[in-house]
């Protein structure tokens, strides 16, 4: 990895090369100064693959470093989190240097390296997805792509294409049942016309499961929703992919405390 100013000599990561999403991941650079003067670097960026609309998520640092002429750097570590916007798999990334000599320049190079993204379970667990169909489906599936990845099954109605299956007697009810609990997707697309969403809160309550009411804000809670065996969570725009990632986190936090045993 060279340009006329600098080398990028080495590139290491742990863990190598597998890591689970959220797992606290670290990568060590060392750059060799050829500039024929001293430089000094600014911002180092590691720029991951990110999935299509799951937004996007930048480790960085700003190491305000000197490197003399001729001279190696000391390894300079960036530590982040293995984000959920991340692609899963083999997932190859690129290095930005941003760095001043006598004037501010920056640098975009192939690491020439990857780190391997696994989920945190198998999927075999699963959480109904309650939203308002179609208006809030792209919602939905998303939150489906953070849940996958933290291991669980994101389960939408629209999606399980069963040709003959009767949708309410059979299809959802049996959803709702496999699942350890039901998450509400609650926005002003789905209060202004409620009634699927209310018939699947009654068949979750029936069948005694643990209830996750994302909301929007400023949006109602309708009276439908118990009063035990619940979890709230604001969504201050629930198209934002950082407030499904959060719910997506905070869905498996609660799973990791026994919250839906």
């Amino acid at each position: 990895m060279v340009n006329a100013d600098l080398v990028i000599e080495t590139v290491r990561s742990h863990p190598d090369p597998y890591a689970y999403f959220l797992e606290p991941c670290q990568v060590w650079i060392q750059i060799r100064n050829r500039a024929g003067h001293s430089m000094r670097i600014e911002k180092i960026e590691l720029l991951f693959v990110a999935d299509e609309t799951a937004g996007k998520f930048v480790p960085f640092i700003t190491p305000s470093l000197m490197i003399e002429d001729k001279h190696l750097s000391n390894p300079i570590r960036i530590e982040f989190p293995a984000d959920l916007s991340f692609r899963s798999g083999t997932n190859v990334y690129r290095i930005k240097v941003h760095y001043r000599t006598d004037s501010s320049k920056v640098l975009d190079l192939p690491s020439g390296r990857f780190i391997i993204f696994t989920s945190l379970g198998d999927g075999n667990k699963q959480f109904f997805i309650s939203h308002k169909d179609p208006h809030d489906t792209s919602n939905a599936r998303l939150l489906a792509l953070f849940l996958k990845k933290v291991g669980f099954t994101g389960y939408i109605a629209e999606d399980d294409q069963r040709p003959g299956v009767d949708f309410w007697n059979e299809k959802i009810p049996k959803a709702i049942k496999a699942s350890l609990g039901a998450v509400i997707l609650w926005t002003k697309k789905a209060a202004k016309d409620p009634e699927n969403i209310k018939r699947e809160i009654k068949i979750a309550k029936s069948l005694r499961k643990r209830l996750v009411m994302a909301a929007e804000r400023g949006i109602r809670i309708p009276r439908i929703f118990p009063k035990k065996k619940i979890e709230y969570y604001d969504l201050k725009n629930p198209a934002s992919p950082d407030e499904l990632k959060r719910l997506g986190c905070s869905i498996w936090d609660t799973y990791q405390r026994g919250g839906y045993s």
